[in-house]
């Protein structure tokens, strides 16, 4: 596995995950890519792809199984990439889409893996879009903006479906592994709701800072970070905390994952939570704004020290955010033989995409019609080949990079070697 951060000052940061997670290690660092022209704002990973929204209008893309910087793609909208979200299929390891969202409120869609082309742009919000997050069974998306709106996109028609007024600007929306329930975040509360027959309000986690990050454990435990640099564990279900650990970050926390899960051992507990019945243990990554990493490790079968830390780096940068790469042994298959169900799904997003823009006359790309393709930027970055999958292949010019950028004390600059 691999952690993967960015950070304001443009970089993004890769560290190499041992193999258990639970023992006190050192994380390892694998890459550093000074990828965008300004802050990286948004980080999303599928496969062994990685795909980053930055302040400079692009959404980049990495391979980190080859660690390559497979290039950049342009907003189709304008201003910013304020939320990206990769998307596969159950049973799929390899991405078969990706969704971004742009400060002007526009909603994209794209294929991934093979080739990147834009399919769709739905529009709807009328601000910047804070949040994006997709069902597991990848016919539902949700989306949060500053206009106060969450609006749920149906992605079989291609269209929006439903908009709720909000009391106020949501600055974070996910879905629980399941789908069965999503977290809604505004300032400092954390909604939690249930879909389906029994949709509706499940329960309310109040906290005494704003919540700037969350991740979903299991479908009863959400895990959330504040500008206090505290982590709270929550089982939703009763809408009680289960644990905190304060002061986890000396600075505001901006990104949560899950890296592991394993079975929790039987153990006598004093934390009387429904949660725990079936409750897995987990390691957490955190990062902060400080620059600095570090790995926890939470079992629910304790009280004091349910969170221990098991190891800790600092990037020197300030980072912004924070996602997880698995990797796995079977993705190039996965790859060449999608299952049906990804079959059909992409060809109906297709039609739907289609069809909607003939309706429309108006064209999701460029005014010629051509696929968007990566595009070169000239100064740091020069054309190498054509990759097999179709994608356009860059190598960072190392002697400019050299000369014009500065990374924090202690790493190395990771070029491709052709």
């Amino acid at each position: 596995m691999t952690l993967v951060a960015g950070c304001y000052e443009r970089f993004i940061f890769g560290f190499g995950l041992p193999l258990d997670t639970s023992k006190a290690q050192v994380l390892a660092k694998r890459f550093a890519y000074p990828g965008h022209q300004g802050a990286v704002k948004c980080l999303t990973a599928g496969g062994t792809y990685v795909v980053s929204g930055g302040a400079d209008d692009q959404l980049h893309i990495y391979d980190t199984e080859g660690q390559k910087d497979l290039g950049f793609l342009m907003n189709p909208g304008e201003g910013a990439i304020s939320a990206v979200a990769l998307y596969a299929p159950p049973g799929v390891g390899a991405p078969t889409h990706l969704f971004s969202g742009g400060a002007d409120g526009t909603l994209a869609v794209w294929s991934a893996g093979r080739s990147w082309d834009c399919l769709k742009v739905m529009t709807g919000h009328r601000k910047e879009i804070t949040s994006l997050s997709i069902h597991p069974s990848g016919k539902l998306a949700l989306s949060t903006s500053r206009d106060s709106t969450l609006r749920i996109w149906d992605l079989i028609k291609g269209r929006c479906s439903y908009h709720h007024i909000l009391e106020a600007i949501a600055d974070m929306v996910a879905f629980s592994p399941s789908g069965s329930l999503y977290a809604l975040v505004a300032g400092s509360k954390v909604t939690v709701h249930q879909i389906g027959k029994e949709a509706g309000l499940l329960g309310e986690l109040v906290h005494s800072r704003r919540v700037l990050c969350m991740a979903w454990n299991t479908d009863d435990v959400l895990l959330t970070g504040t500008e206090a640099g505290s982590i709270h564990v929550w089982d939703v279900s009763s809408s009680t905390q289960i644990c905190e650990k304060v002061k986890a970050h000396q600075t505001r926390l901006r990104g949560l994952t899950v890296t592991a899960q394993t079975a929790a051992q039987p153990a006598s507990s004093d934390i009387q939570s429904p949660a725990l019945e079936q409750q897995t243990q987990c390691t957490v990554a955190s990062a902060a704004s400080d620059g600095s990493v570090k790995m926890w490790h939470f079992s629910p079968n304790k009280r004091d020290g349910a969170l221990q830390i098991v190891s800790e780096i600092s990037t020197g940068a300030r980072l912004t955010c924070l996602s997880l790469v698995h990797h796995q042994p079977s993705m190039l298959q996965t790859r060449k033989q999608p299952g049906k169900a990804n079959r059909q799904l992409h060809k109906q997003m297709r039609k739907a995409s289609a069809g909607q823009v003939k309706k429309q006359k108006r064209s999701v790309v460029a005014a010629d019609a051509k696929p968007r393709q990566p595009v070169l930027p000239k100064p740091d970055l020069k054309k190498v080949g054509v990759a097999k999958n179709g994608i356009v292949d860059f190598t960072v010019d190392a002697q400019h990079v050299m000369q014009t950028d500065k990374l924090p004390v202690g790493w190395k600059k990771s070029f491709n070697k052709h």
